[in-house]
């Protein structure tokens, strides 16, 4: 059994990386040991460049039908578990947190940027490139 409380990595729990449908679902084969744990290494640089400020994880892995209810994209990174959403930490807009994540993107596993009004999507897509896009509303 999972203990929810503690996580991949000191400041991200794994109730923060589940799925937020409320249901025991099935994640993707071997997730709780590679993608999450590269998706907590890119959280814990992340959160080291904005000088260990906590950071709040808006959604991590998601069910396909739960990505379908909250209007994820039909491929979206999250149901596959490479994604995470986050919201910046105080006395950071959200334009400063993405160029933050843009520039450590450089040298990381990121290979999806977006930037949308509260928050940024962050992914460990395959690619051989940084894929960016701003969401509606920004």
């Amino acid at each position: 059994m999972i203990n929810f409380q503690i996580g991949p990595s000191e400041h991200l729990s794994w109730k923060e990386m589940a799925c937020k449908d409320q249901k025991k679902t099935p994640y993707p084969t071997n997730w709780r040991t590679n993608r999450a744990i590269a998706l907590a290494e890119i959280f814990e640089l992340i959160r080291m460049r904005c000088g260990n400020l906590p950071i709040t994880v808006n959604s991590c892995y998601r069910t396909p039908l739960y990505n379908k209810s909250v209007g994820g994209a039909k491929l979206s990174q999250h149901q596959y578990g490479r994604a995470i959403d986050l919201r910046p930490p105080t006395g950071l807009t959200n334009e400063q947190f993405y160029r933050l994540i843009f520039e450590l993107s450089k040298n990381s596993f990121v290979k999806g940027l977006g930037r949308y009004k509260n928050f940024v999507h962050v992914d460990i897509r395959p690619s051989d490139h940084l894929v960016t896009w701003t969401g509606v509303g920004v």
